[in-house]
């Protein structure tokens, strides 16, 4: 007998926005968290340079509420999520921030 690969399915375009949502904001949180730290440590090495610490502090401030926006976008999403009955965009965007694949299914069996 054949071998069969249980391949993800994307029931509709709705799914897929979701997955693509749910990719993007895993993205926007990585590269989010990066300038906090990145931020961070300007702050600390820009001596008593005044210019350099306001520069540092501005960024600090923005990265810190672009994933506070974020944080809240993706309450929001699962809170209206949970009042629509079967919502496949909350399914597909919840399952797409933590991606996960299983590839026991592909190996051959000879």
């Amino acid at each position: 007998m054949g071998n069969t690969v249980n391949a993800p399915h994307l029931y509709s375009i709705v799914s897929y926005f979701g997955l693509l949502i749910g990719l993007l904001y895993d993205f926007v949180s990585l590269v989010l968290f990066a300038l906090i730290v990145y931020n961070g440590f300007r702050y600390l090495f820009s001596g008593v340079n005044p210019e350099l610490k306001e520069k540092a502090q501005k960024g600090l401030k923005y990265a810190i509420l672009g994933l506070v926006v974020i944080v809240f976008a993706y309450i929001f999403i699962v809170f209206v999520g949970s009042f629509v009955s079967n919502s496949v965009f909350t399914q597909s965007f919840i399952s797409g921030s933590t991606l996960q694949f299983n590839l026991s299914n592909l190996s051959s069996s000879s």
